[in-house]
C-alpha cells in the first residue's frame, strides 16, 4: 500500500481518477465502482456446500434461499427489516409461535450450521434459533437457564455443548458442526467445546426461530442462516466470521509513477 500523507506526495504522483475498487475476503466484493457490505447472496462463501442459505434480508415473505437448490422459507409471525449486521437487515422473532418453515432438510452424515443472532429478551424460556427435526433434532438455542447451546438429540438422549449467557443486545456468530461422531460449538469463530454425539433420522418440518411444537420461539434478531452438509474447518469458520468482523479495503486511486 502506498500512503500519500503530504501535499508534496500528491503533487509528485500520477494517479488514475474516478476508480473505486473494493476487496472483502471470502466474498465477491471486488467490483469496480460498486461498494458492498457483508456477505454476498449472489455468490455465497462455500456455495457448493450449502443445503440452505437464508440471509434474512428480505422485506416480505417468503424469505429467499440462496443455495443452489433453493427452498424459500414460509414466515409465520416474525417481522422484517430489523437492523442487521454490516448495514444490512435481519428478522425479529418475538417468541411464542414466531418461525420460518424451511421444509425438510435431507438426512445429514455431517454438518455445519451457522446463524448470526442477538438476544433481546425472553429469560427463562427455551428459545430456538435453528432446529432441523428431519434429522431427529439438531440445532442451536437459548435454554431455560439462559445459556446458549448446540444440541443433537438421537431419539433417546441429548448431547450438547453449552456457552454461558450471551450479552443481551450483542450480535454473535454461532456455529455448530459435527463430523459424524464429535460435535463442536463456536461463538465468533472461537471454540466453546466438543462432545461425542450420534444422530438418527427424524421426520418433521425444519424451522428457523422455533421448535417443532411451535411454542419455543427465539426472542431477538436472526440473520445469515446457513445449513451445510460438509464439516467446515476452523479456517473456513474463521473466514466466514471475518467477512463481518474484519474490515475490507477500499481503493479510490493509486500511484502509478
Amino acid at each position: 500500500m502506498v500512503s500519500w500523507s503530504t501535499a508534496t506526495d500528491w503533487d509528485a504522483a500520477t494517479a488514475e481518477s474516478g476508480v473505486v475498487h473494493e476487496s472483502v475476503s471470502s466474498t465477491d466484493h471486488n467490483d469496480a465502482s460498486v461498494l458492498k457490505q457483508g456477505y454476498s447472496a449472489a455468490s455465497p462463501y462455500k456455495s457448493a456446500d450449502l443445503l440452505r442459505y437464508y440471509p434474512l434480508n428480505d422485506s416480505s415473505g417468503p424469505v429467499a434461499d440462496f443455495s443452489s437448490t433453493p427452498v424459500d422459507g414460509t414466515v409465520s409471525g416474525a417481522s422484517f427489516d430489523s437492523t442487521g449486521i454490516s448495514g444490512t437487515t435481519s428478522m425479529t422473532f418475538a417468541g411464542g409461535a414466531d418461525r420460518i418453515d424451511i421444509g425438510t432438510v435431507p438426512q445429514l452424515s455431517q454438518f455445519t450450521l451457522h446463524v448470526w443472532g442477538r438476544v433481546t429478551g425472553g429469560p427463562g424460556d427455551r428459545r430456538v434459533a435453528l432446529r432441523l427435526a428431519s434429522n431427529n433434532e439438531i440445532g442451536m438455542r437459548m435454554d431455560s437457564n439462559d445459556d446458549f447451546r448446540g444440541w443433537i438429540y438421537n431419539g433417546s438422549s441429548e448431547d450438547n455443548v453449552i456457552h454461558p449467557t450471551p450479552t443481551v443486545g450483542d450480535w454473535y456468530l454461532w456455529t455448530w458442526r459435527w463430523d459424524g461422531s464429535t460435535a463442536e460449538l463456536f461463538q465468533n469463530a472461537t471454540s466453546e467445546g466438543t462432545t461425542s454425539a450420534s444422530m438418527s433420522p427424524g421426520a418433521a418440518e425444519d424451522y428457523i426461530g422455533n421448535d417443532t411444537n411451535e411454542a419455543a420461539g427465539w426472542v431477538g434478531d436472526l440473520t445469515q442462516v446457513v445449513v451445510s452438509d460438509t464439516y467446515w474447518t476452523d479456517a473456513e469458520i474463521q473466514a466466514f466470521y471475518d467477512v463481518v468482523a474484519t474490515a475490507g479495503t477500499l481503493t479510490t486511486a493509486w500511484k502509478v509513477a
